[in-house]
Protein backbone atom coordinates (compact mmCIF):
# COMPACT_ATOMS: atom_id res chain seq x y z
CA UNK A 1 0.00 0.00 0.00
CA UNK A 2 1.58 3.34 -0.99
CA UNK A 3 2.41 5.90 1.66
CA UNK A 4 -0.57 8.31 1.96
CA UNK A 5 1.69 11.35 1.98
CA UNK A 6 3.87 10.41 -0.98
CA UNK A 7 4.43 14.02 -2.03
CA UNK A 8 7.12 16.71 -1.70
CA UNK A 9 7.44 18.21 1.77
CA UNK A 10 5.97 21.71 1.94
CA UNK A 11 7.96 24.55 3.52
CA UNK A 12 6.61 28.00 4.40
CA UNK A 13 9.29 30.68 4.90
CA UNK A 14 8.31 33.98 6.54
CA UNK A 15 10.76 36.88 6.38
CA UNK A 16 10.91 40.57 5.50
CA UNK A 17 14.16 40.03 3.57
CA UNK A 18 13.10 39.27 0.04
CA UNK A 19 16.62 38.36 -1.02
CA UNK A 20 16.75 35.76 1.74
CA UNK A 21 13.41 34.35 0.55
CA UNK A 22 14.68 34.08 -3.01
CA UNK A 23 17.93 32.39 -2.02
CA UNK A 24 16.29 29.86 0.27
CA UNK A 25 13.58 29.13 -2.27
CA UNK A 26 16.08 28.49 -5.07
CA UNK A 27 18.22 26.27 -2.88
CA UNK A 28 15.40 24.19 -1.41
CA UNK A 29 13.69 23.79 -4.79
CA UNK A 30 16.84 22.05 -6.02
CA UNK A 31 16.08 19.29 -3.54
CA UNK A 32 12.42 18.98 -4.56
CA UNK A 33 10.90 20.80 -1.59
CA UNK A 34 7.62 22.61 -2.27
CA UNK A 35 8.53 26.10 -1.04
CA UNK A 36 6.18 28.99 -0.31
CA UNK A 37 7.42 32.44 0.69
CA UNK A 38 5.66 35.25 2.58
CA UNK A 39 6.62 38.62 4.05
CA UNK A 40 3.42 39.21 6.06
CA UNK A 41 2.78 37.50 9.39
CA UNK A 42 -0.98 37.93 9.03
CA UNK A 43 -0.96 36.33 5.57
CA UNK A 44 1.21 33.51 6.89
CA UNK A 45 -1.18 32.93 9.78
CA UNK A 46 -4.09 32.68 7.35
CA UNK A 47 -2.22 30.18 5.20
CA UNK A 48 -1.28 28.12 8.23
CA UNK A 49 -4.96 27.82 9.08
CA UNK A 50 -6.09 26.96 5.56
CA UNK A 51 -3.21 24.85 4.22
CA UNK A 52 -0.60 24.12 6.88
CA UNK A 53 2.81 23.08 5.52
CA UNK A 54 5.11 20.42 6.92
CA UNK A 55 7.84 22.85 7.92
CA UNK A 56 7.69 26.51 8.96
CA UNK A 57 10.78 28.73 8.95
CA UNK A 58 10.25 32.09 10.67
CA UNK A 59 12.81 34.90 10.55
CA UNK A 60 13.19 36.37 14.03
CA UNK A 61 13.98 39.75 12.44
CA UNK A 62 10.44 40.39 11.17
CA UNK A 63 8.84 43.46 12.70
CA UNK A 64 5.78 41.68 14.04
CA UNK A 65 6.33 39.23 16.84
CA UNK A 66 7.55 36.04 15.17
CA UNK A 67 6.25 34.05 18.13
CA UNK A 68 2.69 34.64 16.90
CA UNK A 69 3.42 32.10 14.17
CA UNK A 70 4.89 29.59 16.62
CA UNK A 71 2.13 29.54 19.22
CA UNK A 72 -0.48 27.73 17.10
CA UNK A 73 -0.07 23.98 16.49
CA UNK A 74 -1.65 24.31 13.02
CA UNK A 75 -2.94 20.76 12.96
CA UNK A 76 -4.74 19.77 9.78
CA UNK A 77 -7.08 16.78 9.83
CA UNK A 78 -5.03 13.64 9.37
CA UNK A 79 -1.67 15.41 9.39
CA UNK A 80 1.01 15.97 11.98
CA UNK A 81 1.58 19.42 13.50
CA UNK A 82 3.83 21.82 11.62
CA UNK A 83 7.51 21.47 12.52
CA UNK A 84 8.76 25.02 13.05
CA UNK A 85 12.20 26.63 12.92
CA UNK A 86 13.11 30.09 14.22
CA UNK A 87 15.85 31.77 12.17
CA UNK A 88 18.06 33.99 14.36
CA UNK A 89 21.42 35.75 14.17
CA UNK A 90 23.95 34.95 16.91
CA UNK A 91 21.33 33.72 19.39
CA UNK A 92 21.88 34.09 23.09
CA UNK A 93 20.90 31.43 25.58
CA UNK A 94 17.90 33.52 26.58
CA UNK A 95 16.74 33.84 22.94
CA UNK A 96 17.01 30.09 22.48
CA UNK A 97 14.99 29.47 25.62
CA UNK A 98 12.31 32.00 24.57
CA UNK A 99 12.09 30.46 21.09
CA UNK A 100 11.54 26.98 22.47
CA UNK A 101 8.99 28.21 24.99
CA UNK A 102 7.15 30.04 22.18
CA UNK A 103 6.70 26.78 20.31
CA UNK A 104 9.71 26.51 17.99
CA UNK A 105 10.89 22.95 17.48
CA UNK A 106 14.38 24.00 16.41
CA UNK A 107 16.55 27.06 15.82
CA UNK A 108 18.52 27.93 12.70
CA UNK A 109 21.33 30.47 12.88
CA UNK A 110 22.37 33.02 10.31
CA UNK A 111 24.21 32.96 8.04
CA UNK A 112 22.59 29.73 6.92
CA UNK A 113 24.82 26.78 6.10
CA UNK A 114 23.34 24.80 3.24
CA UNK A 115 24.39 21.38 4.46
CA UNK A 116 23.17 22.08 7.97
CA UNK A 117 19.77 23.23 6.67
CA UNK A 118 19.30 20.03 4.69
CA UNK A 119 20.38 17.91 7.64
CA UNK A 120 17.98 19.69 10.01
CA UNK A 121 15.10 19.26 7.56
CA UNK A 122 15.82 15.54 7.23
CA UNK A 123 15.85 15.20 11.01
CA UNK A 124 12.56 17.09 11.21
CA UNK A 125 11.04 14.87 8.51
CA UNK A 126 12.01 11.77 10.48
CA UNK A 127 10.34 13.22 13.57
CA UNK A 128 7.14 13.98 11.67
CA UNK A 129 7.11 10.43 10.32
CA UNK A 130 7.68 9.05 13.81
CA UNK A 131 4.70 11.05 15.09
CA UNK A 132 2.57 9.74 12.24
CA UNK A 133 3.55 6.14 12.91
CA UNK A 134 3.04 6.53 16.64
CA UNK A 135 -0.47 7.84 16.16
CA UNK A 136 -1.32 5.07 13.71
CA UNK A 137 0.23 2.19 15.56
CA UNK A 138 -0.42 2.86 19.20
CA UNK A 139 -3.19 5.38 19.65
CA UNK A 140 -6.87 5.56 18.94
CA UNK A 141 -8.00 8.49 16.89
CA UNK A 142 -8.42 11.40 19.36
CA UNK A 143 -11.32 12.96 17.46
CA UNK A 144 -13.48 9.85 17.12
CA UNK A 145 -12.17 7.30 19.58
CA UNK A 146 -12.14 4.83 16.68
CA UNK A 147 -9.34 2.34 16.14
CA UNK A 148 -6.03 3.28 14.57
CA UNK A 149 -4.95 1.58 11.37
CA UNK A 150 -2.66 -0.82 13.22
CA UNK A 151 -5.29 -1.73 15.81
CA UNK A 152 -7.85 -2.19 13.07
CA UNK A 153 -5.61 -4.63 11.19
CA UNK A 154 -5.10 -6.59 14.41
CA UNK A 155 -8.86 -6.70 14.87
CA UNK A 156 -9.30 -7.96 11.30
CA UNK A 157 -6.72 -10.68 11.92
CA UNK A 158 -8.54 -11.73 15.10
CA UNK A 159 -11.85 -11.87 13.24
CA UNK A 160 -10.34 -14.05 10.52
CA UNK A 161 -8.91 -16.46 13.08
CA UNK A 162 -12.03 -16.65 15.23
CA UNK A 163 -14.60 -17.56 12.60
CA UNK A 164 -14.94 -19.61 9.44
CA UNK A 165 -17.45 -17.29 7.81
CA UNK A 166 -16.79 -14.33 5.52
CA UNK A 167 -14.93 -11.23 6.68
CA UNK A 168 -15.10 -7.93 4.79
CA UNK A 169 -13.12 -4.70 5.00
CA UNK A 170 -14.57 -1.47 3.62
CA UNK A 171 -12.57 1.71 3.08
CA UNK A 172 -14.60 4.93 2.90
CA UNK A 173 -13.13 8.21 1.68
CA UNK A 174 -14.89 11.58 1.77
CA UNK A 175 -14.84 13.07 -1.72
CA UNK A 176 -13.30 16.53 -2.13
CA UNK A 177 -12.57 17.10 1.58
CA UNK A 178 -9.31 18.76 0.64
CA UNK A 179 -11.18 21.19 -1.62
CA UNK A 180 -13.45 22.19 1.27
CA UNK A 181 -10.42 22.80 3.49
CA UNK A 182 -8.79 24.88 0.79
CA UNK A 183 -11.91 26.90 0.00
CA UNK A 184 -13.21 27.56 3.51
CA UNK A 185 -10.28 26.72 5.78
CA UNK A 186 -10.15 24.40 8.75
CA UNK A 187 -12.67 26.51 10.65
CA UNK A 188 -15.25 24.97 8.31
CA UNK A 189 -13.45 21.80 7.27
CA UNK A 190 -13.02 20.41 10.79
CA UNK A 191 -16.70 20.87 11.86
CA UNK A 192 -17.78 19.42 8.50
CA UNK A 193 -15.63 16.35 9.04
CA UNK A 194 -16.91 16.00 12.60
CA UNK A 195 -20.50 16.15 11.34
CA UNK A 196 -19.88 13.38 8.81
CA UNK A 197 -18.27 11.22 11.51
CA UNK A 198 -21.16 11.86 13.88
CA UNK A 199 -23.67 10.79 11.23
CA UNK A 200 -21.79 7.55 10.60
CA UNK A 201 -21.35 6.88 14.30
CA UNK A 202 -25.04 7.32 15.06
CA UNK A 203 -26.10 5.13 12.13
CA UNK A 204 -27.93 2.04 13.30
CA UNK A 205 -26.12 -0.36 10.96
CA UNK A 206 -22.94 -0.37 13.00
CA UNK A 207 -19.98 -2.46 11.78
CA UNK A 208 -17.95 -4.73 14.03
CA UNK A 209 -15.35 -1.96 14.25
CA UNK A 210 -14.66 1.52 12.92
CA UNK A 211 -11.21 2.96 12.26
CA UNK A 212 -10.09 6.38 11.17
CA UNK A 213 -7.10 6.16 8.87
CA UNK A 214 -6.29 9.79 8.05
CA UNK A 215 -8.21 12.93 7.22
CA UNK A 216 -11.54 11.87 5.78
CA UNK A 217 -10.70 8.21 5.23
CA UNK A 218 -12.25 5.50 7.39
CA UNK A 219 -12.35 1.72 7.57
CA UNK A 220 -15.13 -0.64 8.65
CA UNK A 221 -14.94 -4.32 9.60
CA UNK A 222 -17.92 -6.47 8.61
CA UNK A 223 -18.82 -10.12 9.14
CA UNK A 224 -20.66 -10.47 5.84
CA UNK A 225 -20.10 -11.74 2.32
CA UNK A 226 -19.54 -9.72 -0.82
CA UNK A 227 -23.20 -9.03 -1.64
CA UNK A 228 -24.15 -8.04 1.92
CA UNK A 229 -20.98 -5.99 2.45
CA UNK A 230 -21.49 -4.14 -0.82
CA UNK A 231 -25.07 -3.34 0.18
CA UNK A 232 -23.87 -2.09 3.56
CA UNK A 233 -21.45 0.24 1.75
CA UNK A 234 -24.25 1.50 -0.50
CA UNK A 235 -26.34 2.22 2.59
CA UNK A 236 -23.42 4.03 4.25
CA UNK A 237 -22.98 6.19 1.15
CA UNK A 238 -26.68 7.05 1.22
CA UNK A 239 -26.60 7.92 4.93
CA UNK A 240 -23.66 10.26 4.46
CA UNK A 241 -25.17 12.10 1.52
CA UNK A 242 -28.93 12.01 2.17
CA UNK A 243 -29.07 15.40 3.91
CA UNK A 244 -26.91 18.53 3.62
CA UNK A 245 -24.67 19.58 6.49
CA UNK A 246 -25.74 22.88 8.00
CA UNK A 247 -22.69 24.84 9.12
CA UNK A 248 -24.04 28.34 9.58
CA UNK A 249 -24.10 30.14 7.23
CA UNK A 250 -23.01 27.34 4.87
CA UNK A 251 -24.93 24.33 3.63
CA UNK A 252 -22.54 21.66 2.40
CA UNK A 253 -23.20 18.34 0.69
CA UNK A 254 -21.06 15.25 0.92
CA UNK A 255 -20.39 12.12 -1.10
CA UNK A 256 -18.02 9.25 -0.41
CA UNK A 257 -16.07 6.75 -2.46
CA UNK A 258 -16.00 3.23 -1.05
CA UNK A 259 -13.92 0.15 -1.78
CA UNK A 260 -14.77 -3.21 -0.20
CA UNK A 261 -13.02 -6.59 -0.20
CA UNK A 262 -14.26 -9.88 1.24
CA UNK A 263 -12.48 -12.99 2.49
CA UNK A 264 -14.74 -15.93 1.82
CA UNK A 265 -13.09 -19.06 0.43
CA UNK A 266 -9.81 -17.31 -0.45
CA UNK A 267 -7.06 -17.62 2.19
CA UNK A 268 -6.48 -13.88 2.58
CA UNK A 269 -4.76 -12.51 5.67
CA UNK A 270 -5.54 -9.10 7.17
CA UNK A 271 -2.92 -7.07 5.23
CA UNK A 272 -3.94 -8.71 1.94
CA UNK A 273 -7.61 -8.01 2.61
CA UNK A 274 -6.72 -4.38 3.38
CA UNK A 275 -4.71 -4.11 0.17
CA UNK A 276 -7.62 -5.46 -1.89
CA UNK A 277 -10.04 -3.00 -0.28
CA UNK A 278 -7.64 -0.15 -1.02
CA UNK A 279 -7.36 -1.23 -4.65
CA UNK A 280 -11.15 -1.25 -4.89
CA UNK A 281 -11.24 2.24 -3.35
CA UNK A 282 -8.81 3.53 -5.99
CA UNK A 283 -11.05 2.06 -8.70
CA UNK A 284 -14.03 3.85 -7.15
CA UNK A 285 -12.14 7.14 -7.44
CA UNK A 286 -11.06 6.36 -10.99
CA UNK A 287 -14.72 5.73 -11.80
CA UNK A 288 -15.60 9.33 -10.94
CA UNK A 289 -16.02 9.01 -7.14
CA UNK A 290 -19.37 8.86 -5.31
CA UNK A 291 -19.70 5.12 -5.85
CA UNK A 292 -19.04 1.71 -4.29
CA UNK A 293 -16.66 -0.80 -5.88
CA UNK A 294 -16.07 -4.34 -4.64
CA UNK A 295 -12.69 -5.92 -5.24
CA UNK A 296 -12.58 -7.84 -8.48
CA UNK A 297 -15.63 -6.14 -9.95
CA UNK A 298 -13.60 -4.93 -12.94
CA UNK A 299 -11.33 -7.96 -13.29
CA UNK A 300 -12.38 -8.63 -16.90
CA UNK A 301 -11.89 -4.98 -17.79
CA UNK A 302 -8.43 -4.97 -16.20
CA UNK A 303 -7.40 -8.12 -18.06
CA UNK A 304 -8.60 -6.65 -21.33
CA UNK A 305 -6.61 -3.48 -20.68
CA UNK A 306 -3.46 -5.46 -19.89
CA UNK A 307 -3.87 -7.48 -23.06
CA UNK A 308 -4.26 -4.32 -25.11
CA UNK A 309 -1.23 -2.68 -23.50
CA UNK A 310 1.08 -5.71 -23.79
CA UNK A 311 0.08 -6.61 -27.35
CA UNK A 312 0.56 -3.09 -28.70
CA UNK A 313 -3.12 -2.65 -29.55
CA UNK A 314 -3.61 0.64 -27.72
CA UNK A 315 -3.17 2.59 -30.96
CA UNK A 316 -4.68 0.12 -33.39
CA UNK A 317 -7.57 2.48 -34.20
CA UNK A 318 -5.33 5.57 -34.44
CA UNK A 319 -4.89 6.98 -37.93
CA UNK A 320 -2.57 9.56 -39.48
CA UNK A 321 -5.26 12.23 -39.28
CA UNK A 322 -5.45 11.75 -35.49
CA UNK A 323 -1.79 12.56 -34.81
CA UNK A 324 -0.95 15.05 -37.56
CA UNK A 325 -0.39 18.75 -36.99
CA UNK A 326 -2.83 20.71 -39.18
CA UNK A 327 -1.01 22.92 -41.66
CA UNK A 328 -1.20 26.61 -40.70
CA UNK A 329 0.39 27.82 -43.95
CA UNK A 330 0.87 26.63 -47.50
CA UNK A 331 3.36 28.08 -49.96
CA UNK A 332 2.21 28.24 -53.57
CA UNK A 333 4.62 27.70 -56.40
CA UNK A 334 3.74 31.10 -57.82
CA UNK A 335 4.80 32.96 -54.67
CA UNK A 336 8.07 34.85 -54.61
CA UNK A 337 11.24 34.04 -52.70
CA UNK A 338 10.61 37.10 -50.53
CA UNK A 339 7.21 35.75 -49.51
CA UNK A 340 8.66 32.30 -48.80
CA UNK A 341 11.48 33.81 -46.73
CA UNK A 342 9.02 35.93 -44.70
CA UNK A 343 6.66 33.00 -44.08
CA UNK A 344 9.50 30.83 -42.78
CA UNK A 345 10.80 33.64 -40.60
CA UNK A 346 7.43 34.29 -39.00
CA UNK A 347 5.95 30.84 -38.56
CA UNK A 348 9.17 29.23 -37.20
CA UNK A 349 8.31 25.92 -38.89
CA UNK A 350 11.15 23.55 -39.89
CA UNK A 351 9.54 23.20 -43.33
CA UNK A 352 6.93 24.86 -45.48
CA UNK A 353 4.58 22.65 -47.48
CA UNK A 354 4.47 23.70 -51.13
CA UNK A 355 1.43 23.26 -53.39
CA UNK A 356 0.72 24.04 -57.01
CA UNK A 357 -2.01 26.30 -58.33
CA UNK A 358 -4.56 23.49 -57.88
CA UNK A 359 -3.62 22.87 -54.24
CA UNK A 360 -1.83 19.61 -55.03
CA UNK A 361 1.25 18.70 -53.00
CA UNK A 362 4.58 19.54 -54.67
CA UNK A 363 7.23 19.26 -51.96
CA UNK A 364 8.85 20.78 -48.86
CA UNK A 365 10.86 23.96 -48.47
CA UNK A 366 13.38 23.64 -45.59
CA UNK A 367 13.91 26.30 -42.99
CA UNK A 368 17.65 26.81 -43.65
CA UNK A 369 16.55 29.25 -46.36
CA UNK A 370 16.02 31.83 -43.57
CA UNK A 371 19.65 31.49 -42.52
CA UNK A 372 20.68 33.63 -45.46
CA UNK A 373 21.15 37.33 -44.78
CA UNK A 374 18.86 38.33 -47.59
CA UNK A 375 16.12 36.46 -49.39
CA UNK A 376 17.45 34.41 -52.32
CA UNK A 377 16.42 35.24 -55.83
CA UNK A 378 14.61 31.93 -56.13
CA UNK A 379 13.59 29.15 -53.77
CA UNK A 380 12.86 26.47 -56.38
CA UNK A 381 16.33 24.92 -56.17
CA UNK A 382 15.80 24.37 -52.42
CA UNK A 383 12.58 22.42 -52.92
CA UNK A 384 12.53 18.83 -51.65
CA UNK A 385 10.26 16.98 -54.03
CA UNK A 386 10.66 13.42 -52.80
CA UNK A 387 9.03 13.90 -49.37
CA UNK A 388 7.04 10.90 -48.14
CA UNK A 389 3.27 11.22 -47.95
CA UNK A 390 0.54 9.19 -46.29
CA UNK A 391 -3.23 9.35 -46.73
CA UNK A 392 -5.49 10.56 -43.93
CA UNK A 393 -6.59 6.99 -43.16
CA UNK A 394 -3.09 5.54 -42.90
CA UNK A 395 -2.70 3.41 -39.74
CA UNK A 396 -0.58 4.80 -36.94
CA UNK A 397 1.68 1.73 -37.04
CA UNK A 398 2.68 2.41 -40.67
CA UNK A 399 3.55 6.03 -39.97
CA UNK A 400 5.46 5.03 -36.85
CA UNK A 401 7.41 2.35 -38.72
CA UNK A 402 8.47 4.81 -41.41
CA UNK A 403 9.52 7.59 -39.01
CA UNK A 404 11.46 5.08 -36.90
CA UNK A 405 13.90 4.51 -39.75
CA UNK A 406 17.34 5.97 -39.16
CA UNK A 407 17.81 7.17 -42.72
CA UNK A 408 15.01 9.74 -42.73
CA UNK A 409 15.01 13.22 -41.21
CA UNK A 410 12.08 14.56 -43.17
CA UNK A 411 8.54 14.81 -41.85
CA UNK A 412 5.57 12.96 -43.27
CA UNK A 413 2.96 14.96 -45.16
CA UNK A 414 -0.65 13.80 -44.80
CA UNK A 415 -2.75 14.10 -47.96
CA UNK A 416 -6.42 14.01 -48.83
CA UNK A 417 -7.03 13.58 -52.55
CA UNK A 418 -3.54 14.87 -53.20
CA UNK A 419 -4.03 17.99 -51.09
CA UNK A 420 -1.84 18.39 -47.96
CA UNK A 421 -3.85 18.67 -44.76
CA UNK A 422 -1.26 17.95 -42.05
CA UNK A 423 2.33 17.14 -41.23
CA UNK A 424 3.94 14.67 -38.80
CA UNK A 425 7.46 15.09 -37.43
CA UNK A 426 9.46 12.28 -35.86
CA UNK A 427 10.13 14.43 -32.78
CA UNK A 428 6.45 15.25 -32.41
CA UNK A 429 5.44 11.61 -32.68
CA UNK A 430 8.01 10.60 -30.06
CA UNK A 431 6.85 13.41 -27.78
CA UNK A 432 3.37 11.88 -27.57
CA UNK A 433 4.79 9.34 -25.14
CA UNK A 434 6.49 11.92 -22.93
CA UNK A 435 5.08 13.33 -19.73
CA UNK A 436 3.88 16.91 -20.05
CA UNK A 437 3.30 19.47 -17.32
CA UNK A 438 2.42 23.15 -17.06
CA UNK A 439 6.00 24.20 -17.87
CA UNK A 440 6.57 21.89 -20.83
CA UNK A 441 5.99 24.64 -23.40
CA UNK A 442 6.82 27.66 -21.26
CA UNK A 443 10.17 28.48 -22.86
CA UNK A 444 11.51 28.57 -26.39
CA UNK A 445 14.54 26.57 -25.23
CA UNK A 446 12.32 23.50 -25.03
CA UNK A 447 12.26 21.41 -28.19
CA UNK A 448 9.14 21.89 -30.25
CA UNK A 449 7.99 25.19 -28.76
CA UNK A 450 9.47 27.48 -31.39
CA UNK A 451 6.23 27.35 -33.35
CA UNK A 452 4.43 28.92 -30.39
CA UNK A 453 6.06 32.27 -31.12
CA UNK A 454 3.46 34.86 -32.02
CA UNK A 455 4.42 36.34 -35.40
CA UNK A 456 4.77 40.09 -35.81
CA UNK A 457 2.03 41.24 -38.20
CA UNK A 458 4.14 44.26 -39.08
CA UNK A 459 6.68 42.07 -40.86
CA UNK A 460 4.39 41.09 -43.66
CA UNK A 461 0.77 41.61 -44.53
CA UNK A 462 -0.68 38.15 -45.13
Amino acid sequence: MPHPWNRPYQILIVSRERELLRRMSRFLALFRYDVHEMTSVDAALERLQVAPPDFLIVDAAIHEQPHRLLHTPHRCAGRSPVYSFLLVSEPTEQQLDEALQAGADDVLTRPLICGELLARLRTAARMLEFDRRYERQFLRDPQTGWLSENEFLQRVAQQIESQDGPVSVALLDIDELECINRKYGQTVGDPFLAAVIERLESWEERPLAWARIDGGRFAALLDSGTVEATQWCENASRVVGERPYLLDPLELTCTISVGVATRESEPLDAPSLWHCANEALQQAKQSGRDCVVSFGAFADESREWEEWATSGRLFETTLARDIMTPLPLLLRTDQSALEAWAMLANCQLPHLVVVDSHGQFVGLLPRHLVGEATPPASWVEHLIGDATTFPLEAPFAEVMEYLSQDDTDLPVVVLQSGRPTGIIYREGLAALGEEIHSGSFATETVSGTQTLRVPDPAVIDW
